[in-house]
């Protein structure tokens, strides 16, 4: 008797229905300009364009992009509904986002960079993807923070994060250390053949400080770094 075994969650208990549901991963663009998830077990939500107003503020700070000195603006947030809560911020003014399936791209986010989100099964994936060489020069240090309620993030040596449950002390999560790779890849399978991890600094609490990881779409070897997926276990 077979039996299959799926790596991930496939379904989730709707709150407000009580019924079991398919998870379906898509992304939707509502009306004002935010994403959200189509149907999951922890809501997700995007930012939309920054307003005028806001990106006024953040022109007149006189910061440039990704640097902690301009204000930060939320990025993304993932919520269990039970008072945990996961948001990553990036410092500058966010483009309208280009929402493709399960991702949504940011273009230009930063300097000769796209700035790409993945919505997952449990969670998000960040991912920088670098246009040309001059995004190395031009971002060198990329700078995000990340906050979280109803958890604690703990910095672990291997560049993981461990997410404990604030009242219960049980860990909730533990988002991998950040990787990056270039366009070379094994033209019979298909897998990446150079990878690299991403140096991360978590100067204070609630911010990481990054090597730029990206996803090239071109053929140059340029690294395209991808932080880790972000979840929280319900």
């Amino acid at each position: 008797m077979p039996l299959e075994s799926p790596a991930g969650p496939v379904r989730f208990e709707d709150d407000r229905s009580r019924d079991w549901r398919d998870i379906d991963v898509t992304l939707i663009k509502k009306s004002d300009g935010s994403v959200v998830g189509r149907a999951r077990p922890l809501d997700l939500a995007l930012a939309a364009e920054t307003s005028a107003a806001r990106a006024g503020e953040i022109r007149e700070s006189g910061g440039q992009p990704g640097d902690p000195r301009t204000p930060a603006v939320p990025l993304v947030t993932l919520d269990d509904g039970d008072g945990k809560q996961v948001t990553l911020s990036c410092y500058g003014a966010l483009p309208a986002p280009d929402v493709r399936g399960t991702e949504a791209h940011y273009r230009n986010a930063l300097p000769f960079t796209d700035l790409v989100m993945e919505s997952t099964r449990t969670g998000f994936e960040p991912f920088l993807e670098l246009k040309d060489r001059r995004a190395v020069d031009a971002n060198g240090t990329v700078n995000l923070t990340l906050t979280a309620e109803g958890l604690t993030a703990r910095a672990n040596p291997d560049g993981s994060v461990t997410f404990v449950d604030s009242e219960t002390g049980g860990k909730a999560g533990l988002p991998p250390a950040p990787v990056m790779w270039d366009a070379q890849v094994d033209p019979r399978s298909g897998e990446r053949t150079h990878t690299l991890k991403v140096d991360r600094r978590s100067p204070n609490a609630g911010t990481r400080s990054t090597s730029p990881s990206h996803r090239t779409p071109t053929s140059s070897p340029i690294p395209t770094p991808s932080f880790p997926s972000q979840s929280i276990p319900r």
